[in-house]
């Protein structure tokens, strides 16, 4: 409901109509969310319904592809190739390209929500990146990395509350917030 407070705020500023696109990586059971009087219609985009292959195979063939693709690319589906496996292609096809560090400092915050950070880890070394010194890359490496411990810690909150713990117990070992952990059992499907 965040981005539609988002895009009521801006309608009213800007006195036209947003509209918000969702990029997920499987299908989603929601395509419309309610607030009280308020329903929210966001165009949601199954990534995995694209073709990762086909892209591999496309830059092969030196036709272009385009920074979106190259960022997405580990979201798509492949027949061939893991999460990694495309993660380390994109990294490797994001190489040539002019805005390669903006490339792979958005590559790696969202990988780093989806692959354990040892792989994250060892696919960054394979690749030989240099990230000292480099702001851009620090800065989406730090969110990244802290977006995935706080989805770490959503899952282990919720494991622990469904396994009978008190929330303030279950704040005090995943370092959250007393808030934050009732937030998540309030919406706990028991």
């Amino acid at each position: 409901m965040r981005f539609c407070a988002s895009n009521i705020g801006m309608a009213r500023k800007h006195n036209m109509p947003f509209t918000t696109i969702i990029l997920t990586p499987k299908a989603s059971k929601h395509t419309q969310y309610n607030k009280g009087s308020i329903k929210f219609t966001p165009k949601i985009i199954d990534l995995s319904k694209l073709d990762a292959d086909l892209v591999l195979q496309n830059f092969k063939k030196g036709k272009p592809v385009n920074a979106l693709e190259l960022i997405y690319l580990p979201l798509y589906s492949s027949s061939t190739k893991t999460k990694e496996e495309l993660f380390d292609s994109a990294i490797k096809m994001a190489s040539e390209s002019k805005n390669r560090d903006k490339i792979f400092a958005l590559q790696t915050l969202l990988m780093s929500t989806y692959i354990d950070k040892y792989k994250l880890q060892k696919i960054l070394e394979e690749n030989m990146f240099k990230l000292e010194n480099n702001p851009t890359i620090d800065f989406f490496m730090e969110k990244g990395m802290e977006k995935g411990m706080e989805k770490r810690s959503f899952e282990i909150a919720l494991e622990m509350f469904r396994d009978g713990l008190g929330v303030e117990t279950i704040a005090r070992y995943v370092k959250m917030p007393v808030e934050w952990v009732e937030d998540i059992v309030r919406n706990a499907d028991r």
